[in-house]
């Protein structure tokens, strides 16, 4: 039995699809950075991208849909980030030391209103199902993951109560961001730093803490 082969005229419509889709993508980038969001219409974005408003909206029924996919990606990024990190020899402060300093370095190449429309979303996200429930969760199993090879390697403390951590440090991370992202003085990398020191040494000697069922 041989395997069907693929369509060459399918495999043509596909890639071109692909490829108005990251058109269509980045000259929002583009225009959000310029413009903002809510100053951007989803007309500007398809004449920038030079195709039909009606091609705009095949791919992004909504200028809504195309911040979540935004969303979405810069939260792959961040979790490939901290994957980067547990790849990298040292110790777990050694490596959020990493993550921090990519972060810090992603961010300032950015745009502030695009980065803080992106956070938002991830902050909405967080409540419903936008991107999904895994892949809304991709920042905390990257935490988990590191802090898990470190109790490993012996530089987390073995019974810390890892899933509060986990929690603590998303809240910790997104936070400098969207404080980053509306105050613009704010000390991005002196924040991420003094919260990967502080973090450090928590992790180095938290105590066990279980939380007991019915207890308050």
């Amino acid at each position: 039995m041989t395997s069907a082969t693929p369509d060459p005229a399918t495999s043509r419509r596909e890639r071109r699809r692909r490829e108005l889709h990251e058109r269509i993508i980045e000259s929002a980038i583009v225009l959000f950075q310029k413009k903002g969001f809510e100053g951007t219409t989803a007309l500007e974005i398809a004449n920038t991208a030079d195709v039909a408003e009606k091609t705009f909206y095949n791919h992004f029924p909504t200028k809504q849909n195309l911040i979540e996919e935004l969303a979405g990606r810069s939260l792959d990024a961040t979790v490939e980030l901290l994957a980067e990190a547990r790849r990298l020899p040292g110790t777990t402060a050694d490596q959020l030391r990493h993550f921090a300093e990519r972060s810090a370095e992603g961010a300032e190449q950015g745009s502030r209103e695009l980065t803080r429309e992106v956070v938002l979303e991830l902050v909405r996200v967080a409540q419903v199902d936008a991107i999904g429930p895994d892949r809304k969760r991709g920042l905390h199993h990257g935490f988990r993951a590191l802090l898990d090879d470190g109790v490993a390697r012996g530089d987390v403390a073995p019974g810390a109560d890892l899933e509060f951590v986990v929690d603590l440090a998303v809240a910790t991370y997104l936070g400098i961001i969207i404080n980053w992202v509306t105050q613009p003085d704010y000390p991005l990398r002196d924040r991420l730093r003094v919260a990967v020191e502080s973090g450090a040494g928590l992790l180095a000697q938290m105590p066990t803490h279980r939380c007991e069922k019915g207890r308050r």
